[in-house]
């Protein structure tokens, strides 16, 4: 079986989990099942969308869309975000059922 894979964010720290996914996927030990890229960020990162484009990875204008579309068949969500967003983006995908990789720390303090 091949994960199904799939990543929030494609600039800054995210862009690292995007070249070793991209490269699992072009040795056939991934299938890369989307990217979630803000419409605000869109223009900053036009090179990387339309190398998405390429590889025929979709990209969706947030998490929801992601879960929406094809949430059922993720085995692994990599949430390299902020910290802010650690805590309610780890919890919605580990409610939807989606194992996930999450940088350190799992949230800015203990409550």
């Amino acid at each position: 079986m091949i994960p199904k894979v799939a990543l929030v964010g494609i600039g800054g720290y995210a862009n690292v989990h995007y070249q070793y996914l991209k490269k699992l996927l072009l040795v056939g030990k991934v299938e890369f099942a989307g990217v979630v890229i803000r419409p605000g960020s869109m223009a900053k990162c036009a090179d990387a969308v339309k190398e998405l484009e390429e590889l025929d990875i979709p990209v969706f204008p947030d998490d929801d869309a992601l879960l929406a579309t094809c949430g059922d068949e993720l085995d692994l969500i990599c949430l390299p975000v902020g910290i802010e967003a650690h805590c309610p983006m780890c919890c919605k995908f580990l409610r939807a059922g989606i194992n996930v990789l999450l940088e350190k720390p799992a949230a800015g303090c203990v409550a």
